[in-house]
């Protein structure tokens, strides 16, 4: 069995946090954040389509923090909005 550490992961690792409250925007970001110090590639994808000011709040804390950022305001479904978050970080990182 292969050795792992905690500092660098033996395969690419995608971390997925979902939290029913306000509070997730900045959670999300602490954690990016975090995991961008330790130089992994981070990005945050917004599929929160319920609560109206999700997007604009993961977008700003994104844009401070300097994490690519993906979301839409048109689109309703999140599963769509996840999958296409992932399908184009994958490209781009």
């Amino acid at each position: 069995m292969a050795e792992h550490t905690r500092d660098a992961p033996a395969w690419p690792w995608p971390g997925a946090t979902l939290t029913p409250d306000g509070a997730a925007a900045v959670r999300c970001t602490k954690f990016a954040l975090h995991y961008q110090r330790k130089s992994w590639k981070t990005c945050l994808v917004c599929a929160d389509t319920f609560r109206a000011g999700a997007f604009d709040q993961l977008k700003q804390n994104a844009t401070k923090a300097r994490i690519p950022f993906y979301g839409s305001y048109t689109e309703r479904d999140p599963v769509k909005i996840a999958a296409d978050g992932v399908d184009m970080f994958k490209q781009v990182l």
